[in-house]
């Protein structure tokens, strides 16, 4: 006999996920997202930033309730006590633990009270023969220490600048020093024109005269050139003040990690995995 549709188990999707971390219902997506790490041929490390990302909008939605960032700092250092980690993977939530542990409160950490017992004061009596626990019987505490390997600071990627970025950088640098460097010729030329109309203006005054009619053409073709360095000048510091602030920001700005993204093989064709 079939079981009634509402009791038949159905595995979930990351489509349902997405989509409920879309609609802002950030519990349910937290949910799936742990269930489909779960599910066989699932890569964990892969499909847990689902759920971490989850757990930071939790906490966006809710700034007073620290909770959510616990099970995030939490969740970071689990997936690196893994042993399938790659050395991009590792990168990644070294980075997501970094940030967990700066935002997280300290509440978060374990306290020295929690993690070690005090020293008894007195030592304890020796049991008797008949008391004495087998060796067969004696409890494992090693089941206790997480497996995995440790975390390995020295596995984090730095990333680099592209080759692109910086020749675009000193492409635009290089053309807002030389737009500048115009900028500082012109207004050297428009001072030696002010100079020359006041020179003429100084002869025609101390003779006490009127000018003759080339004077006045020399006096209205340097007033005409004043004008026009005044304006190339100011065109020219304009675009190269521009340029200079465009290329320094290509140049300075930080570079972005690498990317998790990939392709992988899988039966009937090629998955997209973040």
């Amino acid at each position: 006999m079939l079981a009634p549709p509402s009791s038949v188990p159905r595995q979930p999707s990351k489509a349902a996920a997405q989509k409920a971390f879309n609609d802002g219902e950030w519990e349910t997506a937290l949910d799936l997202y742990l269930e489909l790490a779960k599910v066989p041929g699932a890569h964990p490390p892969h499909v847990l930033i689902g759920a971490h990302d989850s757990l930071r909008a939790l906490h966006r939605a809710e700034p007073t309730e620290t909770r959510h960032l616990c099970r995030a700092l939490d969740l970071a250092r689990e997936v690196l006590r893994r042993d399938d980690l790659s050395v991009d993977d590792r990168a990644y939530w070294l980075g997501l633990e970094a940030d967990d542990a700066q935002l997280a409160p300290t509440s978060c950490e374990p306290t020295p009270n929690e993690t070690s017992e005090p020293p008894p004061t007195e030592p304890p009596p020796e049991p008797s023969p008949s008391e004495q626990t087998p060796a067969s019987e004696t409890p494992d505490t090693t089941a206790a220490v997480p497996e995995g390997p440790a975390v390995a600071p020295a596995a984090e990627v730095k990333p680099r600048r592209s080759i692109a970025r910086i020749a675009s950088g000193s492409v635009l640098s290089a053309i807002g020093t030389g737009l500048l460097a115009g900028m500082v010729g012109a207004l050297a030329r428009r001072g030696q024109t002010d100079s020359e109309i006041a020179s003429l203006t100084a002869n025609v005054l101390t003779e006490q005269r009127s000018p003759t009619a080339a004077e006045e053409e020399a006096v209205e073709a340097a007033n005409a050139s004043y004008k026009r360095l005044g304006t190339t000048a100011w065109v020219l510091g304009s675009v190269g003040t521009v340029s200079l602030l465009t290329g320094l920001v290509v140049l300075l700005a930080p570079a972005r990690a690498p990317s998790l993204a990939r392709l992988r093989p899988k039966a009937g064709g090629l998955v997209y995995f973040f």
